[in-house]
């Protein structure tokens, strides 16, 4: 009798820790509400790539100038708009972890990668890099 109480409690001591673990999530993770929250905000055009070559500075602040942009608003509700180039789109995203997240663009998921305070993005060919507007 002693032993099938012990095992009992043995196996339920190992259910509760196994719960437990199981809520925890990966390390360095937080819930996904609170890894979301790096994610959400309005966030602009800082740099270009396309081809190996790479714009930034100032002729970033010349296309700006001239109308030409890319903004991209990342909302808590998972859902997204993409202005790039003056095309707009509708998009919903969804955190993956604090540096990775995905967007659906016209039902194409790109990856979005957190490096630093710089977003990246690569569309059709172009890596741009957008900055967290305050």
């Amino acid at each position: 009798m002693k032993k099938t109480i012990t095992i009992l409690l043995a196996l339920s001591l190992l259910a509760g820790i196994c719960s437990l673990i199981g809520c925890a999530g990966k390390d360095g993770e937080t819930g996904s509400e609170d890894v979301a929250k790096g994610f959400v905000g309005v966030w602009e055009l800082h740099s270009l790539e396309v081809g190996g070559t790479v714009s930034s500075g100032e002729e970033i602040e010349a296309m700006k100038e001239l109308g030409v942009n890319v903004t991209l608003i990342l909302a808590e509700d998972g859902r997204a708009l993409f202005d790039s180039f003056g095309t707009e789109y509708d998009c919903t995203w969804e955190a993956i972890d604090a540096t990775t997240s995905i967007i659906t663009i016209e039902n194409e998921q790109q990856e979005l990668k957190l490096d630093d305070d710089v977003l990246k993005i690569t569309v059709d060919g172009k890596t741009m890099g957008l900055k967290k507007q305050p």
